[in-house]
């Protein structure tokens, strides 16, 4: 019998930590521990962030300079959890970092490949994660 090699989880950084990155990503994130790992949350306060970073452990980083959290080379993706009004703007600085993640708010490749969502880098995406993992997570009818 040939051993598995264990395959270390992906590093993610949550951004945002609202009510939809609170119940329905953190819960999913939570379920798939051996495939992702929370590395950071991102917030506009550090108190939303420290709230949301404790459920995953004390070892997670939280800050509220997203464009220093996209310059980190340890965050293999980013889960962008934010309203639709400002989630493009932080997509499209997460593709110039070569680093994303969309939570289906219209955001999608398609828009970022067409220049509906402005970045010079939308086709250089080279680590790109959607947040079709967590909710896959999901259990039927649950957000």
């Amino acid at each position: 019998m040939v051993a598995e090699a264990r395959v270390k989880p992906n590093r993610i950084a949550l951004i945002g930590a609202g009510i939809y990155a609170r119940d329905a990503h953190a819960p999913a994130l939570l379920r798939l521990r051996d495939r992702f790992q929370v590395a950071a949350v991102c917030a506009r306060s550090l108190a939303s962030a420290d709230a949301l970073a404790a459920r995953f452990g004390s070892d997670v980083d939280r800050c509220t300079d997203i464009p220093a959290l996209l310059a980190r080379d340890d965050i293999d993706a980013v889960d962008i959890v934010l309203p639709v009004p400002v989630q493009a703007e932080v997509v499209a600085q997460a593709l110039a970092a070569n680093v994303v993640s969309s939570s289906g708010s219209g955001v999608t490749m398609k828009r970022l490949r067409t220049g509906a969502v402005h970045s010079g880098s939308a086709g250089r995406a080279s680590r790109y994660a959607t947040s079709a993992a967590t909710s896959a997570a999901q259990p039927p009818g649950q957000l």
